[in-house]
């Protein structure tokens, strides 16, 4: 129990005030407005001596009540609490579950290029300049791969911690203005921007830009050369949307959840292009992150359309 400040009144033993802990019945506190560095105590008395006290002018005198009976925790309280405590344990299972599926995805992603470099290794034939050569580049391009998956599995990692977004007042239409000229050097494409939403958003201006220029990237790496990839942003229904047009590919609709998951790809973007399969894993963290969904609309042979909606708050 904390330290309980009695009565002032000279030779009084009474308990005036308990702090937090417990709290006397028949108590009162007269407390005044200075009692601060110039005045650090307040008056405590008793309910005996508080009659015979006058405060100094401009000080409150506060009767407590005689009945300091703790009330009981209701039905609504313990409901509430046994809530918060499930919610929170399943945040901590979803969690423990999410980690022991990531690390078995990346023990198996790790392997294979750890194999393919071995293998190559282990056959090459040092006299042979170009056999050496070959293995070299070989073991480059695996290398660079992983480094990818490495860092793509950081980023990740980091989307559980609290200052995974740090959202400010962002102008849209000049982020979008900005991701637009960073696309273009990224392929020899058709650019179109559709439009630009002159609005303001609470976002992580860094994030949202990390997240659109992936989907720009996808939209490159599987469409055709000089097709027309578009993006652009507007403001519809009270949603921000930010989308990702392409000619390319385009998904199966059977094939729309498989993209989703971590690690995995359709069989035609294996043959198109490499990838390690973490691209629209990261884009969905961010999108989620800020309050928002990933959209997928696409057409085998015509396309897709990624939409992604952050919450819309300026």
């Amino acid at each position: 129990m904390k330290r309980v400040r009695r009565c002032r009144r000279p030779g009084c033993e009474n308990p005036a005030v308990a702090t937090l802990t417990s709290v006397y019945a028949d108590s009162t506190i007269v407390l005044g407005p200075l009692a601060t560095e110039a005045q650090p105590e307040a008056y405590d008395l008793c309910a005996r001596h508080v009659e015979s006290f006058t405060a100094p002018r401009g000080w409150q005198v506060i009767r407590l009540a005689t009945d300091f009976t703790p009330a009981p925790p209701s039905d609504d309280d313990l409901t509430a609490l046994a809530a918060a405590v499930n919610r929170m344990l399943d945040r901590v299972q979803t969690s423990v579950e999410a980690q022991r599926n990531l690390l078995d995805d990346v023990g198996h992603e790790l392997r294979t290029p750890i194999a393919v470099v071995r293998g190559h290794l282990e056959l090459t034939d040092p006299s042979d300049p170009e056999d050496v050569h070959q293995t070299q580049l070989l073991a480059i391009d695996e290398l660079d791969r992983m480094g990818m998956l490495v860092g793509d599995l950081i980023l990740l990692a980091k989307s559980v911690q609290s200052d995974f977004v740090t959202p400010v007042d962002t102008d849209v239409a000049e982020l979008t203005e900005l991701v637009f000229d960073k696309s273009l050097a990224l392929g020899e494409r058709r650019w179109k921007m559709e439009s630009a939403a002159f609005t303001r958003a609470m976002v992580d201006p860094t994030r949202i830009t990390q997240a659109w220029l992936q989907l720009v990237a996808n939209a490159v790496r599987y469409s055709e050369h000089c097709s027309t990839v578009s993006l652009g942003s507007a403001v519809r229904d009270g949603h921000l949307l930010m989308w990702v047009r392409d000619e390319g590919i385009g998904i199966a609709p059977e094939d729309i959840d498989l993209v989703r998951q971590r690690f995995k790809r359709t069989a035609g973007a294996q043959k198109l292009a490499s990838g390690t399969g973490l691209g629209l894993s990261i884009v969905e963290t961010i999108v989620a992150a800020h309050g928002g969904r990933l959209d997928i609309r696409s057409e085998v042979g015509e396309g897709s359309v990624f939409t992604r909606s952050p919450r819309l708050i300026a």
